[in-house]
């Protein structure tokens, strides 16, 4: 698979090739799986911007796919296949027999040594690492393998989740005190919440629109939504309100987006104080579209530049939005004037 053909010159290329390289052979052991971490990927690009500027997060994507050969790898969905498990088990048995070392000690290593033990159990394992990271601690953490919970358990569970409520660790903590893993108490007290919903299945007018002023007001915070909801788990409210968020936007997507809706939009951005497309604030630009959302308006920007300007990071977004707005102001065909022999044709045409 060759490079696109890209606004780069050798010296640039190269010195993405010698960042990412460096970042992913410290970090990863050249395991191409942990490459499609979204954490690995936005530190590696964001360390490249620092060094060499503003350029276009594809240019950098394309040139880490063409090194590592990502877009060659398929990757494994969906259920964990038997052979999966093996290879898990396989990895476990060979990393404990030359540490000599259990189970229960390699899940309690300091962080960084307990890295390299997520690194060798993940090996041959061809789906991305955040996932086979999940998969490890719900298939061999023996913490995680305890039992059925007692209702003594249940009910310090409750009362460890009231205390940590506000804790980001929360989960850890608790998984500590009660002797668990982390997977296993979250997804414990995850099926109390559903258990205990006051009104489960479906959702009345008023809850809907109380659901969305909520959101407005408290963003994503899905504890103090359900709190002052008052008749559904966070859980509930979460999915609700991005189910409702799909099907706006699916609504929203069969509208037309006019020319007069792209000149409009181009003229909103030329005014902005930004430098780059990274930099423009959508939510200012949305104010004076509130017809339209922002991501919308944003990929329809973006659409409008990859189009007309496929180059257009190596210029000022200045530059940008008076090219576009020349392009789209002249598509817009007006009338032609009747021309002076036409007139007179048709005046002969009246005296005859």
């Amino acid at each position: 698979m060759a490079l696109p053909d890209i606004p780069l010159d050798p010296s640039e290329l190269s010195q993405i090739r010698s960042i990412t390289s460096d970042f992913f052979y410290e970090k990863c052991d050249s395991n191409v799986f942990l490459l499609m971490d979204p954490g690995n990927m936005r530190s590696v690009v964001t360390k490249c911007r620092r060094v060499l500027g503003k350029i276009d997060r594809a240019i950098i994507t394309a040139v880490i796919k063409e090194e590592y050969g990502i877009s060659k790898v398929r990757i494994k969905q969906g259920k964990w296949t038997e052979d999966e498990e093996n290879i898990l088990l396989r990895n476990a048995r060979e990393y404990l027999q030359e540490h000599e070392s259990t189970m229960d000690v390699a899940f309690n290593l300091p962080r960084k040594e307990r890295s390299e033990f997520y690194k060798a159990m993940a090996r041959d394992i061809q789906r991305p690492f955040l996932i086979t990271l999940h998969k490890i601690h719900r298939f061999l953490d023996p913490k995680n393998h305890i039992g059925r919970y007692t209702e003594a358990e249940v009910r310090l569970l409750r009362r460890l989740e009231r205390k940590y409520r506000d804790d980001p660790k929360k989960w850890k903590k608790i998984g500590d005190e009660m002797g668990r893993s982390n997977e296993s108490v979250r997804d414990r007290f995850t099926k109390i919440g559903l258990q205990q919903s006051t009104q489960a299945g479906h959702w009345s007018t008023d809850e809907v629109t109380k659901l969305r002023h909520l959101v407005t007001r408290h963003g994503p915070s899905w504890d103090v939504v359900a709190k002052e909801l008052n008749s559904k788990t966070k859980f509930q409210c979460l999915r609700k309100y991005y189910s409702l968020k799909r099907r706006d936007e699916f609504a929203e997507e069969s509208k037309e987006f006019t020319s007069e809706h792209s000149i409009k939009l181009v003229s909103a951005i030329s005014t902005t104080a930004a430098n780059y497309i990274e930099d423009i604030n959508w939510t200012s630009i949305q104010r004076k579209m509130p017809e339209i959302s922002r991501e919308r308006l944003k990929r329809e920007f973006i659409g409008l530049v990859r189009l007309h300007m496929p180059f257009s990071n190596s210029y000022n977004l200045n530059d940008v939005t008076e090219v576009l707005m020349n392009v789209l102001t002249s598509s817009i065909k007006t009338p032609p004037e009747p021309s002076l022999s036409a007139t007179s044709n048709q005046c002969v045409d009246l005296s005859e």
